[in-house]
């Protein structure tokens, strides 16, 4: 992940240890990973057949993993920080809401 953002300047890594909360909206979005794919899985295979189940909710969190890192990340950011849209920025300062841009 970059450090600043290339276009506003916004400062990626606000404090050290920011993104551990970022595990706990991992956590959910894997869970629902699992349980949909347990879901689809449902009506095609029977539970006696469970290293199919295993193997496909296995091979999907896996294989998101890049995409969900990257996701629970973004989330968590947007927890804290608004985005400004280049509207807002032209009109200046919000108080409300920390500029952390470098500058």
């Amino acid at each position: 992940m970059h450090g600043n953002c290339s276009r506003c300047g916004f400062n990626y890594q606000p404090e050290p240890g920011f993104y551990f909360g970022a595990g706990y909206v991992s956590y959910a979005l894997t869970t629902a990973i699992a349980i949909a794919v347990f879901v689809m899985l449902l009506p095609f295979f029977s539970w006696e057949e469970e290293w199919i189940y295993f193997t496909a909710i296995g091979g999907s969190i896996v294989l998101s993993f890049p995409i969900v890192f990257r996701l629970s990340r973004s989330i968590w950011m947007n927890f804290f920080f608004r985005y400004k849209s280049p509207e807002e920025r032209a009109l200046g300062e919000n108080a409300d809401f920390p500029d952390l841009r470098k500058g």
